[in-house]
């Protein structure tokens, strides 16, 4: 197709013109819509972002409200040694990942309490597991499940196994 197939442009020269500012005005237009639309697409992914909590701010919580709260791990009289109130969310942090537990079974195995990247040979996600994942083959030697008398949600201990997974990081959204 041509512009001399269309009789209208051949005879009026003006309407040629004219059609080609329209077109013209019409691509401005979308060209538009398509910067308003990326930037309200950032707008909202990065408010998202900003909202988002820290993985390990779920996770400290988690302990906070099941570990502390019963006073088994507090810093005054913190049981089996393990101190999950600390001074703050960063403390407890440095104090349980990458850390060897005082239990005697699971120093020998090489587990961590967190094991950066392994969820089956951390000691804090074995004994608050409570049989979720079916492959941790709780041994009696290394002491009784946790929480005592209770057990945690089974969201909560897979945010902690995927956290775990995801290198226990201090900062950061690595699970939803």
């Amino acid at each position: 197709l041509c512009l001399s197939d269309f009789p209208l442009f051949s005879y009026h020269p003006e309407f040629y013109y004219e059609f080609n500012f329209c077109i013209f005005k019409i691509k401005i237009k979308i060209i538009i819509m398509k910067n308003k639309l990326v930037i309200t697409l950032c707008i909202v992914l990065s408010a998202m972002h900003i909202s988002a909590q820290a993985t390990y701010d779920l996770v400290y919580n988690i302990f906070q409200t099941n570990c502390t709260l019963s006073s088994c791990h507090v810093n005054s009289n913190p049981s089996g040694g393990l101190d999950l109130q600390g001074t703050g969310s960063s403390s407890v942090h440095s104090n349980i990942v990458g850390i060897s537990p005082t239990n005697s079974y699971a120093s020998a195995q090489g587990y961590k309490l967190i094991y950066e990247g392994d969820p089956y040979r951390s000691f804090i996600f074995r004994k608050c597991n409570n049989g979720l994942a079916s492959d941790v083959d709780f041994n009696a030697s290394e002491g009784s499940e946790m929480p005592q008398g209770s057990s945690l949600r089974n969201e909560d201990i897979e945010l902690i196994r995927q956290w775990i997974l995801y290198g226990a990081p201090k900062t950061g959204s690595v699970v939803d």
